[in-house]
């Protein structure tokens, strides 16, 4: 068994789409109407983000066999904050220690590109969230109902200085 953790190169872009439909699917992201959940809306919003031009944007995905099997993304400000935007592992492959992997791979790029701290959200319902960034050192700083969803959404930090 064959595990490699690289950048995002395009032709990733359907397997990621696919992993994120499966999330939606288990309650992990917020629901979306199906005219926005395509992969051409997709491929835009990492377009958005990439094109940024004062902060970092990046996306490691982690293979099994050659498979994606999980990804992370995150942006950062060189010398300022950092935020974990998403972490999805597929269903059947959790509890393997690829999250934890994936994350410390991002804060360790955060942390060479001068990052103070390190946020990220999640909701409140999502325990297995919870438990990994608990575990890593992340504190849970605040809360509030997001009003599209009426669930709370919590924000978690971790200070790297």
């Amino acid at each position: 068994m064959a595990i490699v953790m690289r950048e995002f190169e395009e032709k990733d872009i359907p397997s990621i789409h696919e992993i994120i439909i499966q999330a939606r699917m288990d309650g992990q992201f917020k629901p979306i109407s199906p005219e926005n959940n395509t992969i051409e809306k997709f491929k835009s919003y990492i377009e958005i983000m990439k094109g940024r031009p004062s902060i970092n944007y990046k996306i490691i995905v982690l293979e099994k066999d050659k498979e994606i099997v999980g990804y992370v993304d995150y942006e950062y400000t060189p010398g300022g904050r950092g935020e974990i935007k998403g972490l999805v592992i597929k269903k059947g492959e959790r509890k393997k220690g690829y999250g934890t992997a994936l994350v410390k791979e991002a804060i360790d790029d955060m942390k060479r590109g001068g990052c103070a701290y390190i946020e990220t959200e999640t909701y409140s319902t999502n325990v297995e969230f919870r438990a990994l960034f608990g575990a890593m050192g992340f504190k849970m700083v605040s809360s509030r109902v997001q009003p599209e969803t009426s669930k709370e959404k919590e924000l978690w930090s971790l200070r790297l200085s």
